[in-house]
């Protein structure tokens, strides 16, 4: 018998498998809804969007077991999510946002046939390594004394990555931070610049959070300073994932890492309008 059901802490860990560790660190969050689908009490299918205040959801993330695809089961979880977030959070469009990495033939084809429009993304996503950072003049500079790693931080700034906007506390519970890496920028015990690192099951990094409060570029120069300082230990060939978001990011990111990068996913911007437009 098979059925579907809304993802919750009681029964999130029987998904587990179904959902990327990025995403299901944020699972429970009050913005995010999940639908799951089981047969005979397995799950085997799992849907996850984060809803905002502007009439948007994103899939976050889709996964049907390699067992049960080709059954329509994908659909109807988006059919379920579309009648949840219409009736109860005002929902009018469905969007994602999508890497190209050769692989998402099956993915590209499942838009495709929900009707979404595709369109390429201004975001990227670039890879560097520990030992090209290391090559870069403009991060060997000082001024890094400014930033406090996460392992240099006190028990009472520790509290401020929870209490502040930028929430930390899902990628402290997952334990997934390196913590030498990771630093911040305090002013007046307020925390006004942070960079999170994270790192894979293989070894590789990725730049996670990056936040830079008020018109200070200075104070993000010395964080990444801060970081590179704290990684002189680390294999030379370690890859770290940079995601560029926006133009801004992507015109900073290129600047200082000039020679020292390789683009390694475009990424594109899918979407589907609930309601025909009057």
């Amino acid at each position: 018998m098979r059925e579907f059901v809304i993802i919750s802490e009681d029964n999130a860990q029987a998904f587990r498998k179904l959902i990327p560790s990025g995403v299901y660190t944020f699972l429970l969050m009050p913005d995010m809804l999940a639908i799951g689908a089981a047969e005979n009490n397995v799950a085997i299918a799992a849907a996850v969007f984060r809803a905002d205040d502007e009439g948007n959801a994103e899939l976050l993330s889709i996964c049907v077991d390699e067992k049960y695809r080709r059954q329509g089961i994908g659909a109807e979880l988006m059919s379920d999510a579309a009648d949840i977030l219409t009736e109860n959070v005002d929902i009018t469009r469905f969007f994602c946002r999508y890497e190209d990495t050769g692989k998402l033939e099956a993915f590209k084809a499942f838009l495709d046939y929900l009707e979404f429009s595709v369109e390429e993304d201004e975001a990227v996503c670039i890879c560097t390594t520990i030992g090209d950072l290391k090559q870069i003049g403009v991060l060997q500079g000082g001024g890094s004394e400014k930033c406090e790693s996460f392992a240099e931080l006190t028990s009472i700034q520790k509290k401020r990555l929870a209490e502040e906007e930028m929430d930390l506390t899902p990628y402290l519970k997952d334990g997934v931070i390196d913590w030498k890496m990771s630093c911040t920028v305090f002013e007046d015990s307020t925390l006004i610049g942070c960079l999170v690192f994270t790192y894979e099951k293989d070894g590789s990094l990725n730049l996670s959070w990056a936040r830079n409060e008020g018109d200070r570029p200075e104070n993000m120069l010395l964080m990444l300073r801060k970081a590179v300082a704290a990684v002189k230990d680390y294999p030379d060939e370690r890859k770290l994932y940079i995601p560029l978001l926006n133009a801004a990011s992507r015109r900073l990111a290129e600047g200082l890492l000039e020679g020292h990068y390789e683009k390694c996913e475009q990424s594109y911007r899918a979407e589907l309008y609930l309601f025909e437009e009057e």
